[in-house]
Order: structure tokens, then sequence, then C-alpha cells
């Protein structure tokens, strides 16, 4: 990769202007680093050349579609004991429209509080964050969330106790 700071033929950069659709696929095009200096350096050409910036997308163009390259883990590889899939926002989205999970609380029942559609949290019923197994994956309702003894945390120190000023685990070591 080059810098922008050496010169291409004016033909060249317009060219690379009038094909793309963002300032990074310009960069692209020319060979030059992907970074904020070399952004600023294409604003001022185009502005110093007066080119036509109409068909650029903008920031953040392919955000909220569907993109060809990111295929879906399959659901079967990610509702196991000691998943990796680590982005439970989704998972939760994914149960809902594959309707393996209610859109409702598990434990109360409730779908909206106050005349509003109630956000609902996933909850893990072992408490092992990284257990997907659907058995062991509920939707709660904030109040129901908090009652449980697995809530933000609380069961993180299960299984270890204090042995004077240190923390030690159950089994011995620390």
């Amino acid at each position: 990769m080059r810098s922008l700071h050496q010169p291409w033929a004016l033909h060249t950069f317009q060219t690379a202007v009038a094909e793309n659709r963002s300032i990074r696929t310009v960069l692209a095009q020319l060979g030059s680093t992907v970074s904020g200096t070399n952004y600023l350096c294409v604003h001022r050409l185009v502005a110093q050349h007066g080119l036509d910036t109409s068909h650029w997308l903008g920031q953040g163009y392919l955000r909220n579609t569907h993109h060809s390259w990111s295929r879906s883990i399959p659901l079967e590889r990610i509702l196991v004991e000691s998943s990796t899939y680590e982005d439970r926002f989704r998972l939760k989205k994914r149960l809902l429209s594959a309707s393996l999970l209610r859109d409702a609380c598990a434990v109360c029942g409730i779908t909206e509080w106050q005349g509003r559609k109630l956000v609902l949290e996933l909850d893990h019923v072992n408490g092992v964050g990284d257990d997907h197994r659907i058995a062991n994956l509920r939707l709660l309702c904030p109040n129901c969330h908090s009652q449980t003894s697995t809530y933000c945390g609380r069961n993180r120190r299960l299984g270890r106790r204090r042995v004077g000023d240190q923390l030690r685990c159950a089994e011995g070591g620390t």
C-alpha cells in the first residue's frame, strides 16, 4: 500500500471516484492505505477538482442489510452446552423468529408493562452463560429475572469460599 501523498494522474483519481461508492473503495482501487489522513486527502482532492460524489452511499451504507458473505450459524451448532456463540441479543431474536421461545415472561407470562411492549431478557436457568441448550434458556421480564439466583452473575461466587484474606476455590486451589 502507498500513502495518498504520492501523486497519481488526475484521470486515475477521477476514474476511481466515478467508479466507486465510498471513499474506502476509492482508496482500495488506488492502492492506498485506508486511514483517516487519506480520507481527508480524498475529500480535499474531490473538492479541489469539483468531482461528482452524488453516487456515494455514505458511511455505514451496508448497515442493516443482508450480506451474502455472512452466513448464519445453524441453531443446531449454537444450542449446545459450552457454546462459543456470544451474541445473546441475536440469539434471542433467532429463537423468537424460529418460535423456539415464546415472546412472554416464562414465569409470570406478561408481554407488556404499562401499555408498552416489554423488553424480555434471555436467562440461562442453570446460570452457566455458555450453556445454550434450549432447555436451559428462557425469556424473563426484568422483574422476574432480578429475583433469580443467577441474575447479574450472583452465581459467580458459587463453589468458592473465603479463607482468611484470600479467596479460594472449594476444591482447594486458589
